[in-house]
């Protein structure tokens, strides 16, 4: 039986999408008879060690919950004593970040990379000297803590950005295959000297059969102060610049203009939250945009049954202090819309072409051009047989071509062509 490494920086009890993608990749593994050992953090919080051994108990491989948030050369090392104890015929990450761990010990490694680890390398301390310190358990969950009450300051990212760089260069540089979440992020890999042969674009990542059941929620629209002749125009995000929600709620006349009856839904919580629902306060349609929050992962597909159609207005964003790039390498909400049978609309930015084609399972408008998206959402909103085609388009390509069990297939046709 061969064995496979893991080592994923997103693993649950804490459920999205890195992490349903890391719970799917182990129960492939195990289906294709891969013996298989997950490394990942370490628990931080009483809270979250109880909720961590409920679920470790009943899991159906070993978790090694050893690694360290901020002391990366650490990790390293730690990676490579457990790597010599389980003995891997291939190591797996889910970053671009720790490919030392294989060239060290001769064994072939294959990432995941979806285009961030390239673009901002979070690798939180990366020099060798202090890095046993600032893993400590108690110096580490105060940093943490201080870091997550910021909300992740682009300031912190800015320090060592230079030295991050390097690292995940010279890393990504070490891997046999790496699998890229679309052409965006394969772009970004061959623009730090990756071989394109060495790169495999694996697009997409939906519970198709969880997001295809879905029924529509009238009464949900009712609570959400909503009625049947309002046409619901939701996005689903992290509130933060390269989401694109400064552009909806500027040109909501422009929207209402084209679709009188349209209500903006904007789904989702970050660090923008207080000036977006200022600027929507200021807006002359305020009452026409409404924030939901947070919504646990596991109830995000009931809000695709109240919406008449999905949109993603992402751009790429470049911090004026930092100079650090910020983009939407794939999108995996177009996925869910999709699978849940939701017209989109997105801009043509980032890897959202890999996902969505122009007419086919969606409408693309050009990025931060009022002008373009209202011409796509005129033609969606009057024309119902454009509308039906992208529906049925992108619930076929959801089930085919996006869902989990394709994905992971995938991965593990590429495991199985390095190790037997």
């Amino acid at each position: 039986m061969q064995k496979i490494l893991l080592i994923l920086t997103e693993f649950p009890p804490r459920i999205g999408g890195m992490q349903t993608h890391a719970v799917n990749l182990v129960r492939c593994l195990l289906r294709r008879r891969f013996e298989v050992a997950v490394v990942t953090y370490r628990a931080s919080g009483r809270d979250e060690i109880h909720a961590i051994d409920a679920f470790d108990t009943h899991f159906p491989c070993p978790i090694h919950r050893v690694l360290s948030r901020i002391g990366h050369m650490q990790n390293i090392r730690r990676l490579i004593r457990l790597s010599k104890e389980f003995e891997p015929d291939l190591i797996y990450t889910s970053t671009v970040f720790y490919g030392g761990v294989g060239e060290r010990l001769g064994i072939p490694m294959v990432a995941r990379s979806v285009g961030n680890d390239v673009q901002r390398p979070w690798i939180v301390y990366p020099f060798s000297f202090m890095s046993r310190l600032t893993s400590h358990p108690m110096l580490e969950d105060k940093l943490y803590a201080w870091f997550k009450r910021l909300d992740s300051p682009e300031f912190v990212e800015a320090v060592f950005k230079k030295r991050r760089r390097q690292i995940m260069i010279k890393s990504a540089h070490c891997y046999r295959k790496i699998l890229a979440n679309s052409e965006y992020t394969s772009g970004l890999l061959q623009g730090i000297g990756i071989p394109e042969a060495q790169i495999k674009t694996v697009i997409g990542g939906v519970d198709y059969d969880s997001f295809s059941s879905c029924p529509s929620y009238s009464g949900k629209r009712n609570q959400l102060g909503f009625d049947e002749t309002d046409f619901l125009l939701i996005t689903v995000c992290r509130l933060v610049p390269k989401k694109g929600i400064d552009f909806l709620i500027e040109h909501m006349p422009r929207l209402r203009s084209v679709v009188p009856n349209l209500k903006l839904l904007i789904v989702g919580s970050g660090r923008k939250l207080k000036s977006l629902k200022a600027q929507a306060t200021r807006s002359v349609n305020a009452d026409s945009i409404h924030f939901t929050g947070k919504i646990p992962h596991e109830q995000i597909q009931h809000i695709y049954g109240i919406a008449d159609a999905m949109i993603l207005a992402s751009r790429i964003h470049i911090d004026p202090k930092t100079g650090l790039q910020d983009a939407e390498t794939m999108g995996r909400v177009l996925c869910e819309a999709n699978a849940a049978q939701v017209p989109v609309i997105a801009s043509a930015s980032g890897g959202i072409p890999s996902v969505i084609e122009h007419e086919r399972n969606g409408l693309l408008f050009k990025t931060d051009d009022i002008d373009s998206l209202c011409r796509q959402l005129k033609r969606l909103s009057q024309d119902p047989a454009l509308c039906q085609t992208l529906i049925k388009t992108g619930q076929n390509w959801a089930q085919t071509r996006f869902d989990w069990s394709i994905i992971m297939d995938a991965h593990a046709d590429v495991f199985s062509e390095l190790v037997l």
